[in-house]
């Protein structure tokens, strides 16, 4: 089944979390890692507010939301995909209570203003251009406070190689800046993770702090 919002199919995710080994890749990753220091930076905005509940969207095999469960034990957490395949092994990666939800983000099955943040990591990269603004809609329907985005951002992967990469990945990189104010979003702040200089053919990651306007 092909999602229309996408670049890759629900086949391509099912596929690649089910790789023999994968998700136990990840999940022992070293902390080294650009990865684990986008984490460490969602991590660390968390730690500057207010919330209880926490939904990831594209959480795939829960690698995040075991993370953050052990950063913040005792509140709500959500994972979304829509890969079946990863979801179904999610509760074995995450020793603790979380919900899990299969569901593609431009219809989250979540009531209105029910959760106080929401996250991304590395997802809207596959959101193509024209579904972009339709998404940051459905995530400001349910969302009360916070939204942190850790993605690629248009800005900030400019140099010939990095274009190059993202044509030949059929990645997006948006311009969240601009995206977030015509979707009726504040921007409270926006944070480098990692750039191409530090991470050297690695596409530069960039933490958006945004606010809904009500």
């Amino acid at each position: 089944m092909v999602d229309t919002a996408v670049s890759y199919d629900r086949t391509y995710w099912d596929a690649r979390g089910c790789s023999e080994g994968f998700a136990e890749d990840l999940l022992t990753a070293r902390e080294d890692l650009p990865s684990r220091a986008t984490t460490r930076q969602c991590v660390a905005r968390l730690r500057t507010i207010s919330w209880t509940s926490l939904l990831e969207v594209g959480c795939g095999f829960g690698r995040n939301i075991r993370l953050l469960r052990e950063a913040f034990p005792g509140r709500t957490l959500i994972g979304i995909d829509f890969s079946i395949e990863q979801l179904r092994r999610a509760p074995g990666f995450v020793s603790q209570p979380a919900a899990w939800c299969t569901a593609a983000l431009e219809w989250l099955p979540i009531l209105d203003h029910s959760v106080d943040v929401i996250m991304t990591h590395g997802v809207l990269m596959y959101i193509r251009p024209e579904k972009l603004c339709w998404a940051l809609h459905e995530i400001r329907r349910v969302l009360t406070r916070t939204l942190l985005l850790a993605e690629y951002d248009a800005q900030d992967n400019t140099l010939p190689w990095q274009l190059r990469r993202r044509a030949a990945a059929g990645w997006f990189t948006h311009d969240y800046r601009q995206a977030l104010s015509a979707a009726g979003w504040t921007l409270k702040a926006a944070t480098p993770c990692w750039t191409a200089e530090q991470y050297p053919e690695r596409m530069s990651v960039t933490l958006f702090e945004a606010l809904p306007c009500r």
